[in-house]
C-alpha cells in the first residue's frame, strides 16, 4: 500500500503533462479542415458583434423623509439618467440609509407599498399605487407619509399638482391640519417642512 500514493503522484503528472504540451513549430502550419473545431471554417459560421456598454449616469434628486420631531426634510439621491418621478418615487420606497435613521431620519411609508406608474398631465401628477401608504393610517403621522409623496413627486418635476390611486380608486391625499383633498401641492406640506 507504500506505493499507491507514488502512483497517484505519477498519474496527476502524467496528465498535467500531457495537458500543457504545445507543439514546438517553428512556423506557422496547414491544418487539415477535419481537424478544424466548431465549424470555424463554415460560410454560416457565427457572428459574435461585440458588445459595448454605455457608462451609467447619475443625477442628483430630493427625496423626503421624516425627522423625528416630525418634520419633513429633503435627502438627496443619485438616481440614474433619465431621472424621472417613477425613478425618484423608487428611491424614496429605496427608504433611508443607514447613516439617516442613526441621526433620526426614517420613513412613514409602508414597507408593502408599490409605485406601479407616475405620470404627468399638464400640471398633475398622478401616482399610481398598491398596498398601503402607510402602517398608520388615520393617524396624525398619515399627512406626513403622504407628504413625503407629494413633495418627492414635486421635487422632480414642474408639475404644481399630485393626485393619487390606491389599488386603482383615487383616494383623498391627508394634509397637515386640514381636510384630506383628491389634489394636493406643494403648499398643503409647508408646515412641515424642516427650516
Amino acid at each position: 500500500m507504500k506505493w499507491r500514493p507514488a502512483l497517484v503522484a505519477v498519474a496527476a503528472g502524467l496528465t498535467l503533462a500531457g495537458c500543457t504540451f504545445v507543439p514546438g513549430d517553428s512556423a506557422p502550419r496547414t491544418i487539415d479542415a477535419q481537424y478544424v473545431p466548431f465549424n470555424l471554417l463554415s460560410k454560416n459560421a457565427p457572428h459574435h458583434p461585440t458588445v459595448t456598454t454605455t457608462p451609467t449616469t447619475y443625477v442628483q434628486r430630493s427625496i423626503f423623509l421624516v425627522t423625528s420631531s416630525g418634520h419633513v426634510v429633503a435627502a438627496g439621491r443619485l438616481v440614474a439618467v433619465p431621472a424621472n418621478t417613477m425613478t425618484t418615487m423608487l428611491a424614496l420606497l429605496a427608504g433611508p440609509t443607514e447613516d439617516e435613521l442613526l441621526n433620526g431620519t426614517t420613513t412613514l411609508l409602508s414597507s408593502r407599498l408599490q409605485i406601479l406608474s407616475a405620470s404627468q398631465s399638464g400640471a398633475t401628477i398622478t401616482l399610481a399605487l398598491a398596498g398601503s401608504i402607510t402602517d398608520n393610517a388615520g393617524s396624525a403621522s398619515e399627512a406626513e407619509a403622504d407628504g413625503q409623496l407629494v413633495l418627492t413627486a414635486l421635487g422632480s418635476t414642474n408639475a404644481t399638482a399630485v393626485r393619487v390611486v390606491l389599488n386603482g380608486r383615487p383616494v383623498r391625499v391627508a394634509r397637515p391640519g386640514s381636510t384630506a383633498a383628491f389634489t394636493v401641492g406643494e403648499a398643503d406640506y409647508r408646515s412641515l417642512l424642516s427650516h
